[in-house]
């Protein structure tokens, strides 16, 4: 599509208030990153094209979103090298989403990495409301630690920040017991501003100030407590404006994929193919969570295509979102993935 015109991304970055000062670090392969100089936590964003079509793209599913996450994987883990990434490092893995983050293939090419697995449900089950839910591991396997000098790396989404909390207690007193001593911890993938500065506040209290690195931006939390805009209506809340902290680059970058309100995540698990529950792999929803992003998409058209921020050149990432996803579903992106019960 045409280049966004400058006054607009002025415009929207003013009306959403999503630009925030950012220092840029440096970066390499396509990829540049940021230190967020946000008030209350030590906050890193990765900006690339594998980001930006992760993102923006929820038609991207299966095993292009997997090579898209190695690459996005890779990025990161350098950046984590450039802060201080020890040489062994404790890998957390948050069933069932978290392996779809890839970085334990990226952290294999640069560390020594033991694994430790824990999974968190909440209280009851919904789709797109975490209000008033309570998270609470319920499966914990770590590998043989034996004492020493770790980093502690966990890749997962943190939308209200809930379930890394829970998952990250449970994993500090596995470690804990091990006799490890960590010397730092990075939390990475799609991480809501709300959501880091709970999880910073939690581990406080444990002499632990976490690193986040996020994909792209820090999003904005919907009123539901699931969605995590870039910047749009409220999905829950249409009349509610939302927008993240992001670098300026970034936030650029995204105009010409990104349709205003969409979730960046999306139901991250549901996008892959195989999901490892604690026992074996399940096959992820995939046609589910495409259904389920073409219904929002059309309704956050509805709502958006007539305020006055709406700009007519949106219509344009409208329909080639709604194209991928069409796409997406009449295709086979898992080409017949089928659940087992192996144990890892």
């Amino acid at each position: 599509m045409a280049s966004i015109p400058s006054r607009d991304y002025e415009e929207l970055a003013r009306v959403f208030g999503v630009v925030q000062e950012a220092e840029r670090l440096g970066g390499g392969g396509g990829a540049a990153f940021y230190r967020m100089l946000l008030d209350g936590i030590r906050a890193y964003v990765v900006h690339s094209p594998e980001g930006v079509e992760l993102a923006s793209m929820p038609e991207i599913v299966g095993g292009d979103m997997a090579s898209r996450s190695r690459r996005a994987a890779r990025h990161a883990v350098r950046l984590m090298e450039e802060l201080g990434l020890e040489e062994r490092v404790v890998l957390l893995h948050i069933l069932r989403g978290s392996p779809g983050y890839e970085v334990s293939g990226a952290l294999d090419e640069v560390a020594e990495v033991d694994n430790i697995y824990i999974r968190v449900k909440y209280d009851e089950q919904s789709y797109r409301d975490h209000r008033e839910r309570e998270a609470r591991a319920v499966y914990t396997k770590a590998g043989p630690l034996s004492g020493g000098r770790y980093t502690l790396v966990v890749a997962d989404t943190v939308a209200t920040g809930r379930s890394m909390v829970e998952a990250l207690s449970r994993g500090l007193q596995v470690l804990d017991f091990k006799g490890i001593t960590l010397s730092g911890v990075y939390i990475y993938g799609f991480i809501s501003l709300p959501g880091a500065r709970m999880v910073a506040e939690a581990v406080k209290g444990q002499g632990i100030e976490p690193v986040f690195i996020s994909i792209e931006d820090f999003s904005a939390l919907s009123s539901n407590m699931y969605d995590m805009p870039l910047y749009g209506p409220d999905p829950a809340d249409p009349g509610r404006l939302l927008g993240a902290a992001a670098p300026p680059e970034a936030f650029q970058g995204m105009l010409p994929h990104y349709f205003p309100g969409m979730d960046q995540p999306g139901d991250w698990s549901e996008r892959q193919c195989l999901l490892f529950n604690g026992v074996g792999y399940e096959r992820g929803d995939v046609a589910g969570h495409l259904r389920r992003s073409l219904e929002m998409l059309e309704e956050l058209h509805r709502v958006s295509s007539g305020m006055e921020w709406y700009r007519d050149w949106m219509e344009d990432v409208y329909a080639a979102r709604r194209r991928g996803l069409e796409e997406a579903l009449r295709g086979d992106p898992c080409g017949g993935a089928r659940s087992t019960e192996a144990q890892i």
